[in-house]
């Protein structure tokens, strides 16, 4: 399997449909991208169109499909979809007991854990971006989060104190955790978990795709959680096309579109999951190297990129950057990303000059 230059064999697979999932926040970010014209797209070809829908990490995935690969029916399809998908929530989920994730949260720090090449592809990517962004992106920061009250709990109205923070932060560090690539394998150096719901819902659109690739399909559009990658076109000749929300709570409309040829995006934003306390806004995104929320003005933040594991974490890596910052660290990576900032009380825009190539 290759997924952005790290090339590795796939093992320890699982066709098993746990029933626990990554936790996904009340408020989730969700609706950020939907897609634009799929309903009627059949109309003009005798080529069909095979939607799948489900349940996995928490959320929902929908698959679109151009037609069925050789010796498959519709329901056999369904099958592989799903066990794909659940694979990966099997080794990569903090509410699976025996997941890979979970089980190296319980070991006792300096000792090595083998991992599968999908766990080992996802860690390995997941302190690229750590590294890249001086911290922005950090997979060891529940423990902050949770403080916060963005975890399984909902606690959304205490604001912890400095000292809470500080005793949480000690838990947590992507420096203290090593990623072995010729034993794939892991370790860490003091007592801290990993939490992959950044990143994971990317990668395994990433293996589905490979999945679909592998079996001849020419063309699809799959989704995880708002994590989309689209390859080929519709029947009609039309590319994917999606829409990016104008980050307003309670309101969906368009703010933009953009096609997708081989190509994924995801969407990062701070408007729907959040708490208030004293009249004060905290959002749910948590700045893993200060401990606290973010507090500029960048309401969202979308990636395009090859990768949607690659879109997914770097959508985040943006966000809590915020709009400078984050803005000058796409352009200097050559990062299609489209940043929405608050503007005294509307909204303006700004693209790298790779993402200006994909807008409708």
């Amino acid at each position: 399997m290759r997924v952005n230059g790290l090339l590795v064999n796939k093992n320890g697979e699982s066709n098993g449909r746990p029933k626990a999932a990554f936790w996904i926040p009340r408020f989730l970010f969700y609706g950020v991208l939907f897609l634009v014209g799929l309903a009627g797209c059949e109309t003009n070809t005798n080529v069909e169109i095979h939607k799948f829908d489900g349940r996995t990490m928490g959320t929902t995935y929908h698959v679109s499909v151009v037609g069925l690969p050789m010796g498959f029916e519709s329901p056999q399809l369904a099958t592989l979809i799903d066990d794909s998908l659940q694979s990966i929530n099997q080794l990569m989920s903090t509410y699976i007991a025996d997941s890979e994730v979970s089980r190296f949260g319980r070991m006792a720090p300096d000792r090595w854990f083998d991992v599968s090449a999908d766990t080992y592809n996802v860690l390995k990517a997941s302190q690229e971006l750590s590294r890249i962004s001086a911290g922005a992106f950090d997979v060891t920061v529940g423990p902050v989060v949770a403080l916060w009250g963005f975890g399984p709990q909902y606690t959304l109205d205490k604001v912890p104190s400095q000292k809470e923070i500080d005793r949480a932060k000690e838990s947590t560090g992507f420096e203290y955790l090593w990623v072995n690539s010729e034993a794939l394998s892991i370790k860490k150096t003091r007592s801290l978990e990993i939490d992959l719901s950044a990143i994971a819902k990317g990668y395994a659109v990433d293996d589905l795709v490979a999945e679909l690739k592998r079996l001849g399909v020419l063309s699809a559009l799959v989704e995880v959680g708002g994590e989309i990658r689209g390859y080929g076109k519709k029947p009609n000749g039309d590319e994917w096309k999606i829409a990016i929300e104008r980050p307003v709570e309670g309101v969906r409309s368009i703010h933009k579109t953009i096609s997708l040829v081989d190509r994924a995006v995801a969407t990062s934003g701070d408007y729907r999951n959040y708490f208030e306390a004293d009249g004060v806004r905290y959002s749910h995104t948590i700045d893993p190297n200060s401990g606290y929320p973010i507090r500029h003005r960048l309401a969202s933040v979308s990636v395009i990129h090859e990768s949607a594991m690659y879109a997914d974490g770097w959508a985040t890596s943006l966000m809590v950057l915020g709009a400078e910052k984050g803005f000058r660290l796409a352009e200097k990576n050559d990062i299609a990303a489209y940043f929405i900032v608050r503007e005294d009380g509307s909204f303006t825009e700004r693209q790298t000059e790779l993402f200006k190539s994909y807008v409708n």
